[in-house]
């Protein structure tokens, strides 16, 4: 059985996956919730500079 942060970062690494299906505020709380739960993960620097390309087009 799943933690709820497991749930949670499986949640946000299918909405990153698929992120031309979302909006850019979920994709961009995705990003953050798998830099929270996963830094060091294999994702976290291909999130962040999602994470931060997203912030510079929404500005």
């Amino acid at each position: 059985m799943l933690t709820k942060d497991e749930t949670d970062l499986a949640h946000a690494r299918g909405i990153v996956a698929d992120c031309c299906q979302h909006s850019d505020a979920a994709v961009i709380a995705a990003c953050a919730t798998i830099l929270i739960l996963d830094r060091n993960g294999e994702d976290a620097h291909r999130v962040k500079e999602l994470r931060e390309t997203l912030d510079k087009s929404a500005a």
